[in-house]
């Protein structure tokens, strides 16, 4: 059987759009659909079923259970032809997941379940699969812009080949274009030759050629997917947020060029999953 796309889900709100994107997407793939739960009651040695004089279907087995049947119900409603299979895991639920990236092909998350404080712009399940899934993870958040393209932030060059790859196809799948974005630095003037117009000109056009050199391969391979480039000399991740309002989905690299090794989040990766405007993959 192909890999399966794996959600969590804890039956809050972000959880469900984090199934729904999921099921659009395993639906797209033509692949299986996994719905996790994780729970740590059987951890505590607790009663699972109802309490004394409790009607039937209630209890924490129940509940767990109940959280898994409707999210089942929601993706067949999303994609009736889904296969979808439930799992009910005990443990930690960032540890689970990570444990399942193994076998997924694609992990989604919702940015925030029922465990965040209100203040907090990420919770701790996002943060712990993004840091750790062997495999890509799909922050879901923002508003769903279900006609924006895709858009990919580029590096220096070959750092981002890899998220290139994986726009283009994801855009295929969707059927919309690809958004190229890259964010340049005006270099000190080495001579005085230029006019500061000119050597700004001169920094884009530098920055515009390294684009179309990343971009080769993977237009030559979906020549169907149109390109929109966008240079601009805000930071990166600042960049990639502005151009994330109009997106219906942004992909990144785990880590880019200026990252220290010992990270495991690159800084635009880090703001982009905190504060992007639409759905965020992190192409580990």
């Amino acid at each position: 059987m192909a890999k399966p796309v794996v959600v969590g889900v804890d039956g809050s709100e972000q959880a469900m759009r984090a199934l729904r994107w999921a099921a659009e997407e395993a639906a797209r793939r033509g692949d299986p659909l996994r719905v996790v739960h994780a729970w740590v009651w059987p951890l505590f040695k607790v009663g699972l079923g109802p309490a004394p004089g409790a009607p039937p279907g209630s209890g924490l087995q129940a509940q767990a259970e109940r959280v898994l049947t409707e999210a089942e119900a929601e993706a067949k409603r999303i994609a009736p032809d889904l296969e979808v299979l439930t799992t009910l895991v005990t443990g930690d639920t960032g540890a689970r997941l990570v444990q399942m990236s193994h076998e997924a092909q694609l992990l989604v998350v919702g940015h925030r379940g029922l465990g965040g404080f209100t203040g907090l712009l990420l919770g701790s399940v996002g943060v712990a699969v993004t840091a750790h899934a062997a495999c890509p993870v799909v922050v879901v958040r923002g508003e769903h812009n279900g006609t924006g393209p895709v858009a990919v932030g580029i590096d220096v060059e070959g750092h981002s080949r890899h998220a290139i790859d994986t726009a283009f196809a994801i855009a295929q799948r969707m059927g919309t274009g690809v958004l190229a974005v890259h964010s340049f630095e005006i270099p000190l003037r080495q001579d005085g030759v230029l006019s500061w117009h000119d050597h700004v000109l001169a920094a884009e056009e530098d920055a515009r050629a390294l684009v179309e050199v990343e971009l080769a391969s993977a237009r030559k391979e979906h020549p169907d997917v149109p390109v929109e480039v966008v240079l601009g000399d805000n930071p990166p991740a600042k960049q990639m947020v502005l151009d994330s309002e109009r997106s219906r989905l942004v992909v990144v690299g785990a880590r880019g060029s200026g990252g220290f090794a010992g990270l495991l989040l690159g800084t635009t990766t880090h703001a982009l999953i905190h504060h992007a405007h639409c759905p965020v993959l992190v192409d580990r």
